[in-house]
């Protein structure tokens, strides 16, 4: 489906005469097909809250390896949260910068929402320093309503589109987000209003176009 979806998206951009182009550069690949792995690229699920899940499910298979990434949201929790951090080859807890790709980069990813209109499902990138910041957008944002719901769509979220002030973690108190001290992504939904939700996601990385530095 992502091929046809590609395939489809290049015919358009020549028969309109724009051009659709990928990011010249991969920054960060977080997670994706990996031959004989489990999709994470040197990162590992963490910081759940809100009794929230992420897991491989072979009913979310796209690629053969690995599964689609299936987020599990439990019902009536204001915050429930699936945390992704970024590990060096050592296992080592790593911190990207990313401070030179605030107008450039963006993050990357297919989705299926599975739902018509979307529980509010945000993606942040965190922060570490003193206390852990987090900035995030909502998806709903960025998904083609007038589509069904059920099917995947990708989705490029310029770096710009994060507020530079976030959120103190787990708080509603203001602070800044350090681009320079990122530790990895957190999705992010309330389900107080709203019953079990189970959106997935897969090819999740972070891209520069061709104008950075």
């Amino acid at each position: 489906m992502k091929a046809i979806l590609l395939n489809l998206l290049l015919v358009l951009s020549f028969a309109s005469g724009t051009p659709f182009t990928r990011a010249a550069t991969t920054l960060r690949d977080i997670y994706g097909p990996v031959p004989e792995g489990d999709g994470l690229f040197r990162a590992a699920f963490g910081d759940y809250e809100g009794g929230a899940q992420g897991v491989k499910n072979s009913t979310t298979a796209i690629h053969s390896q690995p599964y689609a990434m299936r987020l599990k949201f439990r019902d009536g929790s204001p915050r429930s949260v699936i945390g992704i951090r970024f590990f060096d080859p050592s296992f080592h807890p790593e911190v990207i910068d990313l401070k030179a790709y605030q107008s450039s980069g963006y993050l990357e990813f297919w989705i299926n929402p599975k739902l018509a209109p979307t529980p509010d499902l945000q993606v942040a990138f965190v922060s570490k320093g003193d206390v852990k910041i987090e900035s995030a957008v909502r998806l709903a944002d960025y998904l083609d309503h007038a589509e069904p719901p059920d099917q995947w769509s990708l989705i490029s979220i310029p770096l710009s589109h994060f507020s530079e002030q976030g959120k103190v973690y787990g708080t509603k108190e203001d602070a800044p987000l350090d681009w320079s001290n990122i530790v990895g992504l957190n999705f992010l939904c309330d389900t107080s209003n709203s019953p079990y939700y189970d959106p997935s996601v897969d090819d999740i990385r972070i891209c520069t176009s061709a104008e950075s530095p």
